[in-house]
């Protein structure tokens, strides 16, 4: 179950079921990699922040909805999502919906509660 509300409560929420492809847990950390004049490697590790997390969430959405995400990313900056992953403040940074079938990125600022 995913809902998406506003930071403000000044726009109503939805709440879907996503479907099983929609990704939660993928992480990477603040990696790079770097080619050594000598032939060797260098690889710099900076740790991991919530704030690099991406969700792609997939849905099948009915009109109601449907309408409420879309006046959620016309009206709102950061949106508020909870998911199995935990709570988020975000963005949604695409989205897309055809029949129904919602595709969207959403880019998380920080992890509430933890």
């Amino acid at each position: 179950m995913v809902s998406f509300t506003s930071i403000y409560g000044d726009t109503d929420g939805v709440i879907f079921e996503e479907l099983t492809d929609s990704v939660f847990r993928s992480q990477e950390a603040r990696v790079s990699k770097t080619r050594t004049l000598d032939g060797g490697t260098s690889i710099d590790h900076r740790g991991f922040s919530q704030g690099d997390r991406e969700f792609r969430i997939r849905a099948r959405l009915n009109e109601s909805q449907a309408a409420g995400m879309e006046a959620l990313q016309e009206n709102e900056t950061y949106l508020h999502l909870s998911c199995s992953a935990g709570f988020f403040k975000g963005v949604i940074a695409a989205m897309e919906i055809d029949n129904g079938l919602l595709d969207l990125d959403f880019w998380v600022k920080e992890k509430l509660n933890e």
